[in-house]
Formats: structure tokens, C-alpha cells, sequence
């Protein structure tokens, strides 16, 4: 082990651990895409999508730890929500895709992927660039 800093991430050891809980949050997200019903993927999706792809990118802004993960992998993750969330809303379902929350809901969905991507993509830059 090797403990280089007085910081609670500024060891090996630590950063594993770190590493272990976001691996965990990014297979979490690869199961919830792997349902095959729409609903019930679009149900578990604002949080087990949704919020851990918020929860990624909060983690790598406080800890710069990057997970395993591509930007490209993000893209794609966005590009599926964002179809089902849209085949949900504007097919007749009840629900008006017009409707002010789903509008603004829709634009913190697409937010919180481009937050991530630029997180990704910055780290991918700063590393190609060193």
C-alpha cells in the first residue's frame, strides 16, 4: 500500500475502495439498461440511469477518480434514455410530452449525461495530452 498524501483518497488503498463503489455504480447501470420492458425500465431508469449517472459525475468532480469508462459508452447510455423517455411521452400514453415538466425533466436528463461526458472527455484530453 501506498499512502502518498494526509487526504482520505490520498492512498492506493483508499482509491481502490473509491474504485470498487463507482465500478458498482456503472455495472448498476448496465443491468437497468439489459430490462426489456420500456415502463419499467423508464420507471427505474431516473434513478438507477438517471441518478447514477449524476452520482458519477459528482464523484469524479470532488475525487478525480475516473472510472473504466468511456465517453462514448455515456453518449450511448444518453442516446437510449433519452429515445425511451421520448417513445414513452409521445406516444399516446396519457401523458403530454409538451407538458412543462416533462420538457424540463427531459433537459436535467440530458444535462446530467453531458455533464459526465465533459467530465470524461476533459480526463481523456488531460491524459493524451501528458
Amino acid at each position: 500500500m501506498g499512502t502518498w498524501g494526509v487526504g482520505n483518497f490520498e492512498s492506493d488503498e483508499a482509491k481502490d475502495v473509491l474504485a470498487v463503489w463507482i465500478q458498482k455504480i456503472v455495472d448498476e447501470i448496465q443491468a437497468t439498461f439489459q430490462i426489456e420492458d420500456e415502463l419499467e425500465l423508464y420507471q427505474l431508469g431516473e434513478s438507477h440511469i438517471v441518478a447514477n449517472t449524476d452520482i458519477l459525475g459528482t464523484l469524479h468532480d470532488h475525487y478525480h477518480k475516473y472510472p473504466d469508462l468511456d465517453v462514448e459508452t455515456v453518449r450511448i447510455w444518453k442516446d437510449n434514455y433519452l429515445t425511451l423517455f421520448g417513445q414513452l411521452f409521445d406516444e399516446p400514453s396519457g401523458i403530454d410530452s409538451e407538458d412543462e415538466f416533462f420538457v424540463k425533466r427531459k433537459g436535467v436528463v440530458k444535462d446530467t449525461f453531458a455533464r459526465l461526458e465533459r467530465i470524461l472527455q476533459q480526463n481523456k484530453e488531460l491524459y493524451d495530452n501528458s
